[in-house]
């Protein structure tokens, strides 16, 4: 039996039944409708943009419209694809453009060898003793072995021997004059002078810018020179300060400096004043020469007087003259002729001043002791020129030896037949009366005498003085020679003084000299001078002498076998050979047997160390005064030899190619090896190179990219030729049916409507 309720249930079922299904096929109608029109539309759209080759606003406002009035609600999605042919590029690494700059570098990288020789120290102690002779000896005992020997047995005693007082010839006289008004005794201004001080440097002298004389009365200007008064004498220079004085002569020629400035002083008229004179004052001026000195003296004349004297006529006068000068064998005469030419035949009165036809020339002059003697000048005879040449006279006479030549001419005959041959008696003999001895004398003289004659004497007291008549020749030190002139000896050690005194008489005795020098400081052939003094009547002479003197230290042996000087004072100053020279020498820095450099840096910069071990065991690190053969420019590996007081050592030095900073991408990169840049390879490696392909790729552009550009930018979207565009659609609402269904059968349509149109963009489309 049926229950009541299930026939309720059936009648829904087929009410439920009767009125869904009509509803599902009419909405399936509806649906299949929407489909088409939303095909269609989108099918238009798409043919348009391929014929038209853009999408503008307008035209894609209108599909929305028309696809807004099939109520429903739909998803789009555009797809633009552009089919793009481009070039392959990619980026080197900076390692593959640092290998091409290699390959392209067309400098030169060589290596240069260079010689290294590093000497020995050159050790020398203060003195070198070797082939040194010391001192073996003292003072005492070189005077102990030393005789003194006696006077010599030549010796004469002369006034020289003798040390106290004895006559001397005169040193001057002096005068009592007083001055006079007139031109007697007129002044005048006989020299300009200045003190001159240069502002500029300094420099400090004297000059006479005039000097003046007075010539028969008038005041003449001998010479004036301004220049010193102008310009320094030392810079050139014209700030000058300038002090005056004027020195004064008179014509009487007594002038003098009395108040010892240098410049003759005005003396007024009516003062008597004493002067200083070389020469007597004469007695007849009624005054009495002081003398200054203590030998008498006489006064000169001059040859011309004695002519006059003995003058008979005019052709003989020198002849009787002459014979005045002969007879006394010219002892104490002044003022002897210069010049004699003596001979035979007298002049004719016509020849007057000629000498003798025949004769013989020779010249007084004094020698080195101031003795008068006579020298052959020249001879004439009547068939030979006046000549120089000597065929045979005496070429020197002493004074009695040319008395006794000239003697007579027959003496002179004898000169002339022992000499040329020729004898002129039997001539002589036959002009008796015109022939003759002859003498011809100069007018210039010498003076020669150093005592009175009888004619010319003017006596004057000599000093009152008694002379010296005790020999003090055995005293006189003549000479002086050190026994050791050549002395070698150790510091502090005494020198040998000891000196031989040679004396006057011949005698010579040993003395000990003095000397300031201490041995206390190391000379090498120093000049040391020794002083003696002696005491001869109460006089004190003192004579010097050098010697040569060598100061050594003494000296010492250290464990090395080195002999070496010790200090002055005694003490060890150590051995400055095992000071000086290596044990060893061996690298500190760097640890290893090579080192890394750049390219132009020493081994000093890069602080290569040398530990130096010295004889004596002291040690040294040596970091700048070595020497080695780097060649520093050279890029790659090296064996450089680094040596250092006469030691050697090797390192392997690798030289690097220097670097820079760039200063773009601000990484260091590698020069060339001589320095040139080649360019940054990393700022390189960021430009990319043309691989030789070409990349096929496509462009896909959407919805968003689309829109974007019509709704915000142009309004306006453009294809090119040989793009595609599609368009798809799908619903995003469904109809009520069919929400209606979904609700009671689950997943009954989950899409209904699907469109996807597209195509390409037509050829003809221009881009």
């Amino acid at each position: 039996m049926n229950h009541p309720f299930e026939h309720i249930l059936d009648l829904i079922l087929a009410l439920i039944i009767l009125f869904l299904f009509p509803f599902i096929y009419f909405s399936q109608k509806q649906d299949a409708l929407i489909q088409t029109i939303v095909e269609t539309k989108t099918r238009d759209l798409i043919q348009d943009v391929r014929s038209k080759g853009y999408l503008d606003r307008g035209m894609y406002d209108t599909y929305l419209e028309e696809l807004a009035a099939t109520g429903v609600l739909y998803d789009f999605e555009m797809e633009h694809i552009h089919s793009s042919l481009e070039p392959e590029y990619r980026f080197r690494t900076p390692e593959e453009i640092i290998d091409e700059q290699n390959k392209n570098y067309t400098g030169s990288n060589v290596y240069h060898y260079y010689p290294v020789t590093s000497e020995i120290p050159h050790v020398t102690d203060p003195i070198d003793n070797s082939g040194l002779n010391m001192n073996d000896e003292t003072n005492e005992s070189i005077i102990a072995d030393y005789e003194n020997t006696p006077a010599s047995h030549d010796h004469v005693h002369t006034e020289e021997c003798y040390t106290g007082h004895k006559h001397t010839g005169n040193n001057g006289f002096i005068h009592k004059h007083t001055h006079v008004a007139g031109s007697a005794c007129r002044k005048y201004k006989q020299s300009i002078h200045y003190d001159v001080l240069c502002r500029s440097c300094g420099y400090e002298y004297n000059t006479c810018v005039a000097w003046y004389a007075l010539i028969d009365g008038r005041l003449e200007t001998i010479w004036t020179d301004l220049s010193g008064t102008k310009n320094c004498y030392s810079c050139n220079s014209s700030s000058l300060s300038l002090t005056h004085h004027d020195s004064y002569g008179y014509a009487c020629d007594y002038e003098e400096d009395f108040d010892g400035d240098g410049y003759h002083d005005e003396v007024p008229v009516g003062e008597e004043r004493e002067y200083h004179k070389s020469y007597p004052q004469v007695p007849e001026e009624g005054r009495v020469a002081l003398l200054i000195g203590c030998h008498i003296w006489h006064r000169t004349w001059r040859f011309s007087d004695l002519r006059e004297k003995y003058k008979y006529d005019e052709p003989e006068d020198d002849r009787y003259a002459f014979e005045r000068l002969r007879e006394a064998y010219f002892n104490n005469v002044c003022n002897v002729p210069l010049y004699y030419s003596i001979g035979v035949g007298k002049a004719e009165l016509t020849n007057e001043g000629k000498p003798p036809t025949y004769y013989i020339r020779y010249k007084a002059f004094l020698d080195d002791n101031g003795e008068l003697k006579f020298s052959y000048v020249g001879y004439k005879i009547p068939w030979v020129s006046y000549t120089t040449e000597n065929p045979g006279f005496p070429e020197v006479l002493n004074k009695v030896e040319f008395a006794r030549m000239s003697e007579t001419k027959h003496t002179i005959n004898d000169f002339f037949i022992n000499n040329i041959g020729y004898n002129f008696r039997d001539d002589l003999s036959n002009f008796a009366n015109v022939y003759g001895r002859g003498i011809e004398l100069s007018t210039n003289t010498l003076q020669v005498c150093p005592y009175p004659i009888n004619w010319s004497l003017r006596a004057t007291p000599i000093c009152g003085l008694e002379e010296d008549e005790t020999l003090d020749c055995d005293k006189m030190i003549v000479s002086i020679t050190p026994t050791n002139p050549v002395q070698t000896v150790y510091t502090n050690e005494a020198l040998i003084t000891t000196a031989i005194a040679t004396h006057k008489d011949g005698s010579t005795r040993i003395v000990i000299c003095n000397t300031s020098f201490s041995t206390n400081q190391v000379v090498k052939d120093k000049k040391v001078t020794l002083t003696y003094t002696n005491t001869v009547d109460g006089k004190s002479y003192n004579h010097e002498m050098d010697i040569t003197v060598t100061v050594i230290p003494r000296s010492r042996n250290c464990t090395n076998g080195h002999t070496y000087n010790l200090n002055n004072d005694g003490s060890d100053p150590g051995c400055p050979f095992c000071n000086a020279w290596l044990k060893s020498l061996e690298l500190y820095y760097p640890n290893t047997s090579s080192i890394t450099i750049y390219r132009g840096t020493s081994l000093q910069d890069n602080g290569v160390t040398l530990l130096a071990t010295y004889l004596d065991g002291h040690t040294d690190y040596v970091t700048t005064s070595y020497i080695d053969n780097l060649d520093k420019y050279y890029i790659g590996t090296q064996t450089v030899t680094i040596g250092y007081k006469g030691k050697y050592v090797n390192l392997l030095v690798i030289t690097k190619r220097n670097i820079i900073l760039c200063p773009v991408c601000d990484r260091y990169y590698e020069l060339y090896p001589d320095d040139s840049d080649p360019g940054c390879p990393y700022c390189a490696s960021k430009t990319p190179i043309f691989t030789g392909n070409i990349l096929a790729y496509d462009n896909k552009y959407y919805e968003r990219d689309i829109l974007r550009k019509i709704y915000e930018d142009s309004g306006t979207y453009y294809f090119t030729d040989k793009d595609y565009f599609t368009i798809t659609i799908f619903n995003r609402s469904k109809s009520k049916v069919v929400n209606i269904l979904d609700k009671f059968i689950k997943g009954f349509s989950k899409e209904y409507i699907h469109v996807e149109e597209g195509g390409y963009i037509r050829e003809e489309v221009r881009k």
